[in-house]
């Protein structure tokens, strides 16, 4: 073999080879991220990939993400008494802490009085005592991961990972600005993206809170009517002024994709082809942004707790970390547009048929689904 032809044989191996967190390029992911490219899906790690003794929302989550070749990881985030941005989840930290006040650790299964002194609000809590605490794992083992605020912990998680995207999901206004300065002391400009609900601020307001930085909103049913009530009212049709709002995000600097919280879905469940369609109060949204070309991500839940003797319940967490509700019972509805009547977000195909980028509390298998449907044909164009 000459040597022409063995640098060629060298390419096609090096393109064909399973992905690790070195060869991904932070702006090549954000920038694929605002493009809805059948050959390329997005996938994003929710809370980091998580299991036993790495807990959720840890640096050895993030950590862990990169290891898997995943190119994304999200990070939830709320605000202690003191103003201290945390990296967590749920609005009370007993299920993800070993917090106690009176000697038994917070037990997510049954509700009494006893028990829920263990579970306060971390708005509620101080520094002080949160800096004590360690984090517990998915079966609630406590760990040896100390909780800690979000600052410091982006200090540990980015010594190795600087090849990993961060999707920070606030949850208040005032968290915003505080996340975007966070990001700029620690120079994680070109590889960080802030993650809101829309209506937390406005088109005009958003690029002095980012600070100019890569970001992108959410919106669901809940939403609908607020937006229609408040935006555009220039427009006739409640549709025409949701798509007016949306227009207007979408050509405001910093804005990479619009996540869309779409729960209905109809297509085959199975195979190859990418004609995932989207049903119900979001529909005629989702064909305006479609024929618009604005990008669409969405977040595809896993069932985060299976009963056992001692543990029972099977579903989800509820937000204040209490067990467990069903993927149905999250259902929205809108005035104008009607409601959420059923939840189809688990199914991997649908989410990956339809969304440029795929949070997913399964990335491995969210990104085996998109290999075998043909959506990281074009994975090399995140490479360096």
């Amino acid at each position: 073999m000459n040597v022409r032809n063995l640098c060629i044989a060298f390419a096609i191996v090096t393109l064909a080879a399973p992905a690790v967190a070195e060869n991904y390029s932070p702006a090549k992911v954000i920038q694929a991220m605002k493009v809805d490219n059948s050959r390329l899906r997005i996938v994003v790690e929710h809370r980091g990939h998580f299991s036993g003794g790495c807990p959720e929302n840890s640096a050895c989550a993030m950590a862990a993400t990169a290891d898997g070749g995943i190119e994304a990881a999200e990070i939830d985030i709320r605000e202690s008494a003191d103003g201290t941005l945390w990296p967590i989840h749920d609005t009370k930290i007993g299920r993800l802490t070993n917090y106690s006040a009176n000697g038994h650790l917070f037990n997510p299964f049954y509700h009494s009085a006893q028990n829920d002194v263990n579970n306060p609000a971390i708005e509620a809590m101080r520094d002080a005592t949160l800096r004590t605490l360690k984090l517990r794992d998915p079966s609630g083992v406590v760990t040896s991961s100390p909780f800690q605020p979000l600052e410091a912990m982006m200090h540990q998680v980015d010594v190795r990972n600087r090849n990993l995207v961060y999707v920070f999901d606030i949850k208040t206004k005032a968290a915003i600005g505080k996340v975007a300065a966070m990001i700029k002391r620690l120079g994680l400009d070109d590889r960080s993206v802030l993650k809101f609900n829309s209506t937390l601020t406005s088109v005009s307001e958003v690029s002095a809170e980012t600070q100019g930085l890569h970001f992108v909103p959410v919106l669901g049913t809940g939403s609908l009517d607020q937006i229609a009530d408040h935006h555009h009212l220039e427009k006739s049709q409640p549709s025409e002024r949701i798509a007016a709002y949306v227009s207007d995000w979408a050509h405001t600097g910093g804005f990479v994709y619009f996540e869309v919280r779409n729960k209905m879905f109809s297509g085959p469940s199975s195979g190859n082809t990418f004609d995932a369609k989207v049903e119900g109060p979001l529909s005629e949204l989702d064909f305006y942004m479609a024929l618009s070309r604005i990008a669409i991500g969405g977040y595809a839940p896993h069932t985060e707790h299976y009963s056992t003797a001692d543990q029972p319940g099977t579903g989800y967490y509820f937000v204040d970390g209490q067990c467990c509700q069903q993927l149905g019972g999250t259902l929205d509805r809108s005035r104008a547009f009607g409601p959420d009547l059923r939840d189809d977000r688990e199914n991997l195909h649908y989410m990956i048929s339809y969304n440029a980028v795929t949070i997913s509390d399964q990335a491995a298998s969210a990104l085996n689904v998109a290999r075998a449907m043909g959506g990281r044909a074009d994975q090399y164009k995140l490479y360096y």
